[in-house]
């Protein structure tokens, strides 16, 4: 046909050589088109009828039964002279080739060991004649060795290692959770550089769509097979997720079932034979962490977590993550009498999230099983209370809720409500209904120990406007902050509203 383009090269090398062949010479020649393949025998002349602008694949230790001196070098030497457009061996290539090979401009490859040149040659030359049916079959060679890292539970870090080294591209997993997974081929970096762009795939699990695949490189690099690679790396990537997903549920499954034989109050043997089931020791000495994130899918919190337990592994520390009505808790544990490095740990374990509003309860340290159950039920108060005292987004320790710690079982006492209805109530309603702040000036005057010229001052207002709101409180409360027993019974008040509001 007039109008037919040979492939070059470089794409018959990407599309139809075998997976993992090595350039190691001639890189000049790379745009050189190719109009056939041929194999050589094992007489001489090796290669019976071959012409220009053909691809040669050369078996040199089947040519030297016949051929004993006959050297690469020789036969590179040679191929110049048809010009062929490029040679393909079996390794090792020896130095003087490979000059000989950059001297002449011929492409010289490295085939990986036992490749069958008589399917090579079919391969390249399908490319040729066919491109679309070559195209299927690398995208299935591909997909093939891809499956096969998840099948041999190289993980996803062993799938991207694989795809870097056979695209010479940088290969990125962004998942949507904020998680990246980035390897580099070998011999490179992974630093950026601004001429780099990517070709990229997305990556599901079951109908949904959990983060893309990037192939990343300069642009004169990156081709079709670039994107072939990218779309069947999600699709092993995908399989190696949705085995780590149901490993995760698995899991996730057996640490429910632990915490609610400890909430239940079960045999200590019971506990004991649990934890152990799940690498978790009752010994030493445990924290206990409860993290909530409204708004977030609780998939983005579990996600987290995983990252929260190969941190706190790090540390030396076991460690299980566990979830509980859309929330996650985290137990860790240590030999040790003492958490070093606990209030660091905090700091990097609220560092790792990167969604928005993240609470977290923290119990105190203690030992043992009966250890681990306190610091449960402190972090779940600390948690409860303080969202309900200062609101989502912040770090709460149960060790710093002060008197807040007393107050925790009064929660919808009945003596509570009906003290707080009879003392603060009647200013709450009375702010609500007329648009005023009587409940804060309260609040501003009380901490300032009664001084009205100091809440005044703090509250921006005249003196004389902060009597006047003075005479409004005790009017509608029926009790006079500036008078000490009634102060203290208004204090008081204020500390229990959020119990009882």
């Amino acid at each position: 046909m007039s109008d037919f383009v040979p492939p070059t090269v470089r794409h018959v090398w990407r599309m139809a050589l075998p997976l993992g062949t090595r350039l190691v010479a001639g890189e000049a020649g790379l745009n050189r088109p190719v109009r056939w393949a041929r194999s050589s025998g094992h007489n001489l002349p090796l290669f019976p009828g071959l012409s220009a602008e053909e691809l040669a694949l050369l078996d040199l230790k089947a040519a030297r039964v016949f051929n004993p001196s006959l050297s690469l070098a020789r036969v590179v030497r040679a191929l110049a002279e048809v010009p062929v457009s490029a040679l393909a061996t079996y390794p090792p290539v020896d130095a003087t080739a490979r000059a000989r090979a950059d001297e002449v401009g011929i492409p010289l490859f490295e085939l990986p060991p036992k490749s069958d040149l008589q399917r090579v040659a079919r391969a390249v030359i399908r490319l040729v004649s066919d491109p679309e049916a070559q195209e299927e079959a690398r995208g299935g060679e591909l997909l093939s060795r891809l499956t096969r890292k998840v099948a041999e539970g190289r993980g996803v870090k062993g799938v991207l290692a694989d795809l870097a080294r056979l695209t010479g591209h940088k290969a990125e997993l962004r998942l949507f959770d904020g998680t990246v997974f980035t390897e580099a081929p070998p011999g490179r970096s992974l630093s950026a550089s601004q001429r780099e762009e990517r070709v990229e795939a997305p990556v599901h699990v079951g109908e949904r769509q959990v983060g893309v695949l990037g192939l990343v490189d300069c642009t004169e690099n990156l081709d079709h097979f670039s994107r072939l690679a990218a779309a069947q790396g999600a699709a092993a990537l995908a399989m190696e997720l949705a085995k780590l997903q149901a490993v995760t549920e698995a899991q996730q499954a057996l640490q429910a079932d632990l915490l609610d034989v400890i909430l239940a109050n079960e045999g200590e043997e019971v506990v004991r034979a649990r934890a152990r089931t799940l690498g978790y020791e009752l010994e030493g000495t445990h924290v206990v962490l409860v993290a909530e994130a409204p708004g977030h899918e609780f998939e983005h919190l579990s996600l987290w977590g995983r990252r929260v337990v190969d941190l706190t592994q790090r540390r030396g520390w076991s460690v299980l993550a566990m979830p509980r009505d859309h929330r996650l808790v985290l137990f860790a544990g240590t030999q040790a009498d003492r958490f070093a490095g606990l209030e660091s740990w905090l700091e990097e374990v609220r560092s790792t999230w990167s969604g928005g509003a993240l609470t977290l309860g923290v119990g105190e340290p203690a030992a043992g099983l009966s250890g681990l159950k306190q610091s449960l039920a402190q972090a779940e108060d600390a948690r409860a209370l303080g969202t309900r005292l200062f609101g989502h987004g912040r770090t709460y320790r149960y060790s710093e809720l002060g008197l807040y710690q007393l107050f925790r079982h009064l929660q919808g006492h009945p003596e509570v409500t009906a003290f707080y209805e009879r003392t603060l109530a009647p200013l709450v309603t009375y702010d609500a209904e007329h648009g005023t702040n009587l409940v804060e000036t309260l609040d501003v005057l009380l901490a300032r120990g009664g001084n009205v010229s100091r809440a005044a001052q703090a509250l921006h207002v005249h003196r004389n406007s902060l009597i006047y709101r003075v005479e409004r409180i005790r009017e509608i409360c029926g009790l006079d902050p500036l008078d000490p027993d009634d102060a203290f019974t208004l204090r008081l008040a204020l500390l229990l509203r959020p119990l009882v509001a």
